[in-house]
């Protein structure tokens, strides 16, 4: 029987078992992980806390190193951490900003809106005091002719009396 049949034969195999099976295969360390049992709370943990491995460059192992340097010499994790949570904090910060920007566009539209509406009420302003100068002309012009035909006194008398 070879190591594959064996171990579909056996999924979850015990250690005892194991003893008859060459230790150093690579199908055989597998399944002896697999086979191990663990608490529940380090499920729940590993769960949570997956594990992440990389492989880098000797130029980015470099720039890693030193990043630790700068930091008191950090662990590994603790410098993935802390770069990861400036990223965050970096692209928070772009979000921000491109909302931000967003906005300004929003109020420089509502702005030119806002300053076209107000254009347009000096417009309507200048008018009603041109209208209004030629009101006040036109009625000084009527007290000016009543007064010249000595109709004046009549009309101030027919104010008074509250008779038109």
């Amino acid at each position: 029987m070879n190591h594959k049949t064996l171990i579909d034969f056996h999924p979850r195999l015990e250690r005892a078992r194991l003893s008859v099976v060459n230790h150093n295969s690579p199908i055989v360390s597998h399944v002896v992980a697999m086979a191990r049992r663990y608490p529940p709370s380090c499920v729940r943990y590993n769960e949570k806390h997956p594990v992440v491995s990389v492989r880098l460059t000797d130029d980015l192992k470099k720039l890693l190193d030193a990043f630790r340097a700068s930091r008191d010499n950090m662990s590994y994790g603790e410098a993935v951490k802390a770069l990861l949570a400036e990223c965050r904090d970096a692209m928070r910060l772009e979000a921000k900003n491109r909302r931000l920007e967003a906005g300004a566009r929003e109020l420089e539209g509502e702005s030119g809106r806002l300053v076209g509406e107000l254009k347009e009420c000096r417009r309507a302003a200048e008018e009603l005091s041109t209208l209004k100068a030629k009101v006040v002309e036109a009625r000084d012009e009527i007290l000016r002719q009543l007064i010249k035909k000595g109709l004046m006194d009549e009309l101030v008398r027919r104010l008074a009396h509250g008779s038109p």
